[in-house]
């Protein structure tokens, strides 16, 4: 993720909860210290809190890097690695409870840039390639 990014991503639980079940409650999402540290933060803003998808297999975070942090050095080369634990619980009965912790990737983003020329001259497009780094453990958080 690229500290000035503001994307939604998501925890699949697909493959933990029973086909037949679905996530009923979000109990608890912590970030390592790690993250307050460099100024990022789990977004609790209005249409940004964490929330369970339509098919209640998955949740969804946001995330934010406030905004005097996200020039900080720390962010350059591999940047800072940032674990998010979340825990729900289903609407099986008795009910179940599962614990992941994801990985978040932080680091300046570069797109490379291609000169166009006047009307006369070519043009040379190429795609802009950005690549976000996140969810490396048990539980992909992807945007």
């Amino acid at each position: 993720m690229e500290p000035a990014d503001r994307a939604p991503y998501a925890f699949d639980w697909s493959k933990i909860i029973g086909l037949d079940e679905k996530i009923s409650e979000i109990t608890r999402v912590t970030m390592s210290a790690a993250g307050a540290a460099v100024g990022v933060a789990i977004d609790n803003s209005t249409g940004r809190r964490p929330i369970i998808s339509d098919n209640g297999k998955a949740i969804q975070l946001w995330f934010l890097c406030l905004d005097a942090f996200q020039d900080n050095p720390v962010f350059s080369g591999n940047g800072v690695n940032i674990t998010v634990t979340c825990r729900v619980r289903t609407d099986a009965d008795p009910y179940k409870q599962f614990e992941r912790t994801a990985v978040l990737i932080l680091r300046q983003q570069w797109l490379q840039a291609e000169q166009i020329t006047g009307s006369g001259g070519s043009r040379r497009s190429r795609p802009a390639r950005r690549t976000t780094h996140c969810g490396r453990q048990q539980t992909s958080a992807t945007p």
